[in-house]
């Protein structure tokens, strides 16, 4: 499996942040859950361009602070991974809790190649908001 990080940045912008994932195969779908803490649904872009899937996301800038410690920036996330398999299908996300939630199905006619995930506390979701709501699988790998 072949993992792309953009490195081409604009001098005067902030770098972007990795994002970790984890990638699993279901019977019909592969699924990536990505961290990316501080992000709101709205702000979150997920697509996909032949087996690449991209993740990205926009987080606020922070106010100058004089740190004591400090570990992580504010800024943008970018992830873009190879999936493993042919997916053709469907592309869903949902994000809770910190955790981006996407599912991709192996078969199917996708419609649309980008989405924004749904929040995964919101009644679209159906969850009433305390915590991630992985895609449905049907079925276990």
């Amino acid at each position: 499996m072949t993992i792309h990080q953009r490195d081409s940045i604009e001098p005067d912008q902030p770098q972007l942040q990795s994002v970790l994932v984890n990638m699993y195969q279901a019977n019909d779908a592969v699924v990536v859950v990505a961290a990316m803490p501080g992000v709101r649904a709205e702000n979150v872009i997920v697509s996909i361009e032949g087996s690449a899937l991209t993740l990205w996301a926009s987080l606020r800038s922070s106010a100058t602070k004089d740190y004591l410690l400090h570990e992580w920036d504010y800024g943008d996330y970018e992830r873009v991974v190879e999936l493993p398999v042919s997916c053709t299908g469907e592309l869903t996300a949902t994000l809770g809790q910190g955790q981006l939630a996407v599912r991709i199905a192996k078969i199917g006619s996708r419609g649309v190649d980008s989405v924004q995930p749904i929040d995964a506390g919101s009644s679209e979701a159906g969850n009433t908001g305390s915590g991630v709501v992985e895609p449905e699988l049907g079925g276990e790998g």
